[in-house]
């Protein structure tokens, strides 16, 4: 398959202006609505960990973003919002910068905010409006969660101490990215965090408030699937208050050699009573990777909820907001995709392009996601579905890269060639109603396709990659 390099096809998504909404643009089903390589706007600098909140009118965005603290640039929290009737968005504001506090001196980061009637002890203020921050020294270790309140979602006053700091101060990350989730409408609070310190490695713990300020003791959350993937600590979280699920968007890991993000997120819910004691197992519904969107890093998420953290709002789909670019921060714009459940299977398509391969010749790319538009590609057939999720029987099917050439694999390493990340899941036997999906190779040119034909279309054929179904 050659080495990778990282450019020509690669490089073109990031230049990407279109985008398609792909299954949907092909049939009336329902499935992912794709970015595609388009952020929602872009601004100067990074732009990540997004906090949104919708009221039905409007969506207000708190993120981490590059600005202007009291000694000079560096991560500060940002703030815009959308007019849902309009589509106009406000000019974005830099809202809180590093203070003069030692512990929070050097940067404020991953906003998590959340509404309810607080009151500020150290005022007596009551408030609406509660954030939940990383706060750094100029160690730039030993994190801590900070908090702030606000009437207007503008204006902050910083509570002067933090509110959660790590279980050990051993010098490695600390505490910090925050989620919040408010269950009795006044200052009741679940408050998940990342804790590097704790000897489990990079985990999520909750912990319970009722005054906003007083913490339970750190409850550990279960990190088991039903994908058997490893979890990243970086983390949102919503409630939905009629099935009693906690929905959680995380991202997962490996990430590839040399890349400083992750560049795969895995959607997944849990009840919220096996979820608060640190038992259950998270069921996986999807992904957002470089396959689905386009973009190479897709990175520091998080889930559209209402002011109290409940995610009903939006609910048969989910919408992640997460950051879209490159291993280059400069790159680093907000994105999103709505998940949606029914049915919850992917349409598996087969695109042309007489010119995108190596040299300028032909390349066909076989995915359920982002085709890059300025290479002139064009829907060939439909292969079949793919399952967003893993059933009994069912394994894996991944995008990959080798320089120019995209192909499929049951490899999760994707034979040491560039991971795109999961498309879907397919059947490892034979089954009812599914057709045998080959792998193929052009041997003149070295493009992989992927076929139901086992004689591959007059070209090699390389492999079984299981058996697709062929109906929703």
């Amino acid at each position: 398959m050659g080495g990778l390099q990282f450019g020509g096809y690669m490089s073109r998504i990031y230049r990407a202006v279109a985008f398609i909404l792909l299954g949907l643009a092909l049939s009336a089903r329902a499935d992912y609505q794709l970015p595609a390589g388009q952020p929602l706007f872009t601004r100067l600098g990074y732009n990540y960990g997004p906090s949104v909140i919708s009221d039905g009118k409007t969506e207000k965005f708190w993120w981490c973003g590059f600005g202007l603290g009291p000694s000079g640039l560096t991560d500060t929290i940002q703030y815009r919002y959308r007019d849902l009737g309009t589509g106009q968005w406000s000019s974005a504001q830099q809202v809180l910068v590093p203070g003069t506090a030692t512990w929070d001196s050097a940067f404020v980061c991953d906003p998590s905010v959340v509404t309810g009637n607080f009151i500020d002890p150290e005022d007596g203020v009551a408030y609406t409006y509660a954030m939940y921050y990383t706060a750094t020294d100029a160690s730039q270790v030993n994190n801590r969660i900070g908090l702030a309140f606000s009437n207007d979602g503008i204006t902050w006053v910083k509570y002067s101490q933090p509110v959660i700091s790590p279980q050990q101060m051993n010098g490695t990350y600390g505490a910090g990215q925050a989620a919040t989730y408010n269950f009795n409408g006044r200052a009741g609070l679940y408050v998940f965090y990342t804790d590097t310190t704790t000897g489990f490695g990079n985990r999520v713990f909750v912990r319970k408030t009722t005054d906003g300020v007083n913490f339970s003791a750190p409850v550990l959350i279960s990190d088991a699937n039903n994908a058997g993937l490893s979890l990243m600590s970086n983390a949102d979280f919503a409630y939905d208050m009629v099935s009693r699920n906690f929905y959680t968007v995380r991202e997962t890991i490996p990430s590839r050699p040399g890349d400083r993000e992750v560049f795969q997120l895995a959607l997944a819910r849990m009840s919220a009573s096996d979820l608060l004691a640190g038992t259950g197992q998270w069921e996986i519904l999807g992904f957002v990777n470089t396959a689905l969107t386009g973009f190479y890093m897709n990175h520091n998420p998080g889930l559209l909820r209402n002011g109290f953290g409940q995610i009903n709002i939006s609910l048969p789909n989910v919408t992640i907001y997460f950051a879209g670019g490159t291993n280059d921060p400069a790159s680093w714009n907000l994105a999103s995709v709505t998940w949606r459940p029914a049915p919850a299977t992917l349409v598996l398509t087969r695109y042309y392009s007489a010119t995108c391969g190596n040299a300028g010749t032909a390349e066909r790319t076989v995915t359920v996601g982002y085709v890059a538009p300025s290479c002139g590609y064009h829907a060939e057939k439909v292969l079949g579905y793919l399952d967003m999720a893993p059933a009994p029987g069912e394994v894996p099917l991944y995008a990959c890269m080798a320089s120019q050439d995209q192909f499929l694999s049951i490899n999760s390493q994707c034979e040491g060639q560039l991971s795109l990340g999961i498309v879907g899941y397919l059947s490892a036997t034979t089954t009812t109603g599914a057709a045998t999906l080959y792998r193929c190779i052009t041997s003149a040119t070295g493009d992989h396709f992927a076929s139901l034909d086992a004689a591959c279309e007059g070209q090699t054929t390389e492999s079984v990659l299981g058996y697709v179904k062929q109906a929703p």
